[in-house]
């Protein structure tokens, strides 16, 4: 077994490996498909995505040829297990090696995202080897995410492990953070809860621009009925929506404007 680089923090996780493997084909894996019109000329590669604990993310991966950029995969990831983790596979082919340089002329970028359309929370490039000219009979990527929320988008490397296993695989581990500010709507100073503060913020925007004065807020979070405008109805609607969350029940957006 040949050894490669391993972090110091995750040096008592190599060791361990080391002494049994890891097999992936044992996760019980969920096979993401790969886009519409994009043929996978081999299979030297396998993306797993291990979210450990509670979350859900938008995961996007694009190979990047001589030819131009193309996108492989582009879907919602998600744990909704309270313990445990689940487990995402997507197939890849080899990146295109050049004899003469010995070096790749195309890589694949994977990008994190709290949702669809929103800005990355973490992205990272990596190469998927050549079988035919690298001495590895395949490839595999781990990413082992775990998540918090935050008031902002941001992430921690925690540590890295790059080893061949018995069967001539190349694995890459990579251990990462993520801490996501997912959108909650009407939750207009981005707590993550939605009371009587935003309510009094989108008035004071309201009166703000109705004044003709420069005034800030994400609109997006706090135009509750979808009209396209931020004003006195969203105002009430948060009211209204708080009143009933603080009585316990489970409101709804769509209820609350019937």
């Amino acid at each position: 077994m040949k050894c490669g680089r391993i972090t110091a923090a995750f040096a008592g996780i190599a060791i361990a490996l080391y002494a049994g493997g890891i097999n992936a084909n044992a996760y019980e894996a969920t096979l993401i498909p790969v886009e519409k019109g994009i043929q996978l000329a081999d299979r030297s590669g396998q993306l797993y995505v291990h979210i450990l604990n509670s979350a859900s993310f938008h995961i996007t991966v694009d190979k990047t040829e001589p030819e131009g950029v193309f996108r492989y995969y582009d879907a919602d990831i998600v744990n909704e297990k309270a313990s445990g983790s689940s487990v995402y596979q997507m197939e890849l082919s080899r990146c295109e090696y050049l004899v003469d340089s010995g070096r790749y002329a195309s890589v694949y970028t994977v990008s994190f995202s709290a949702d669809e359309g929103t800005e990355n929370i973490y992205t990272m490039q990596f190469s998927v080897k050549d079988t035919e000219f690298e001495d590895v009979n395949g490839n595999e990527i781990h990413f082992y995410i775990t998540a918090e929320p935050a008031a902002e988008n941001g992430f921690q490397l925690l540590g890295d492990i790059e080893y061949e296993d018995d069967d001539g695989i190349l694995i890459y581990e990579h251990h990462v953070l993520l801490q996501y500010a997912k959108q909650i709507q009407g939750d207009a100073d981005g707590n993550g809860e939605v009371n009587i503060e935003d309510a009094i913020a989108v008035l004071t925007y309201y009166a703000g621009k109705s004044a003709g004065l420069e005034t800030t807020l994400k609109e997006s979070a706090v135009d509750t009925n979808g009209d396209g405008e931020v004003g006195i109805d969203d105002a009430t609607a948060i009211l209204m929506y708080y009143a009933m969350n603080a009585s316990g029940l489970e409101p709804e957006w769509s209820e609350i404007f019937k």
